[in-house]
Order: structure tokens, then sequence, then C-alpha cells
């Protein structure tokens, strides 16, 4: 096992115990097994911003003479590390036609894994706040910037509107509760959701990419969201500092 992955796990805040312990059980199959190539953790745990409630963020590359036999048997890789409430295997609708399979498995210990898989070769570098655990090739040397992060402001205001358009959906899932401290988590809930990591991606929109995964809200966010808070607000959480 490579010296930096073995002492960036163990740095792990002792709330992260779980979590370290199947990352290690992890590394070690994928390290063993020829078919993976790299192996990365991203947002709030790469971060160094995580808790016992948060999930890991992983991608999993796959040698193109092993696609996409190997998709077969993520489940079982998966499995092998702790005992499964349940596993689902699906494709990521904003993916399009794009080669993936994404992997989400609920441990019964708390710990939860959300891994997307797909060929090495389309990595396009390492993104920001990822921890590479396992890259013997070097794909993830370089870093990579997602278009997300450098979004201009008429992208800014496109996602403005996504916020109003989406508004009724994010209502109907955080209740009628739209003041203080319920309100805030729920902005948050809606500000950290959706897939991420180092992904060949290059998405306009922030629940697909690095924004997506921040798990602090920002000060005007912060404030907006723990007041009385309409819809209009949500754009403030949206726009990046």
């Amino acid at each position: 096992m490579d010296a930096d992955s073995l002492l960036w796990l163990d740095a792990l805040p002792p709330a992260l115990v779980a979590h370290r312990a199947v990352l290690r059980r992890l590394l070690i199959a994928v390290e063993r097994d020829p078919r993976w190539r790299f192996l990365a953790l991203s947002c709030s745990v790469a971060r160094g911003a995580g808790d016992v409630d948060s999930d890991l963020d992983l991608a999993l590359g796959a040698a193109d003479n092993a696609w996409p036999g190997a998709l077969d048997d993520i489940p079982a890789l998966l499995t092998a590390l702790g005992a499964v409430v349940d596993l689902l295997s699906h494709q990521l609708p904003e993916w399009g036609d794009r080669p993936h399979r994404r992997v989400f498995v609920q441990y019964a210990g708390g710990v939860q894994i959300d891994l997307v898989a797909y060929p090495a070769t389309l990595s396009r570098g390492r993104p920001p706040d990822t921890v590479v655990l396992n890259d013997p090739d070097g794909r993830l040397a370089e870093p990579w910037t997602p278009s997300a992060l450098r979004a201009d402001a008429a992208t800014v205001r496109e996602w403005m509107f996504l916020g109003w358009v989406r508004w009724p959906i994010w209502r109907s899932t955080c209740g009628a509760a739209r003041s203080g401290r319920r309100w805030s988590g729920c902005i948050k809930r809606v500000h950290t959701s959706g897939a991420c990591g180092p992904s060949p991606r290059a998405s306009t929109t922030p629940p697909s990419d690095s924004p997506g995964c921040s798990t602090t809200l920002t000060p005007r966010c912060r404030r907006a969201s723990t007041q009385r808070s309409p819809p209009w607000t949500l754009p403030i959480c949206v726009a990046r500092p």
C-alpha cells in the first residue's frame, strides 16, 4: 500500500474510524486487481471537513481492456468491505452516453459509499479537493479544474434561474418550514447534494460538479438561510463567493 495513502488514512479523525476501515479495505482490494487503475476520494472527507455522517465520494478508474466487463465485479468488491444494508447500481442521467457506472452502498455500520467507475483513460486530471489513494499510471498527477469552477456571470445567472425552476421540488423535499435552523439545514442539503469527484464530466450546472460538493455555506447564504427565506434568496446560495 502506498505510504502517503497510509499516512493520510491514519490521520483521519476518530469520528471517521469506520470510514477509515472501509477505505483501507477498498484500497487493498483495488491495489491487488490490475483492472483498476486509480482510486480517488473527493468532497467533504477529502477536504478534511468530514464528519460521522459524511459519505465517501469515490472515483474508480478501469483499464480500457477491462471495460465494461469489470463492472459486474464492483458490487462484490464493495459488499466485501463490510455488512451491507443495500446497494444500488445504475447510470447517472446527467452523464448521458459517457461510459460509467454509479454504485451507492449503505453499510450496516452507517458508512455510505457513493462511487462512480469509468474508463481511466477518460480522466482529465485531479480535481480540487481530491485525495488520490491509488494511481500507478499517474493519470491524476496533474490538477484539473472542472468547468463549473470557472463559471462566468452568464453561467451563474443560468444557475439562478435553475434554482427558481427547481424551487417547488426543494420545497416539497424540505417541508413547509422555511425559517430558522430547519430552513438552513434544507438549503445546506440542497447546496451539498449531487454527484462529485474526479469525473470526466464538464457540466455547467452546480449539482454535477465540484461546487455542489461544498459543505460550507457562504456567509451571504448563511445569513439568508437563517431568515424567513422565499425562493429568491436561493441564487445567493448558488453563486460562488
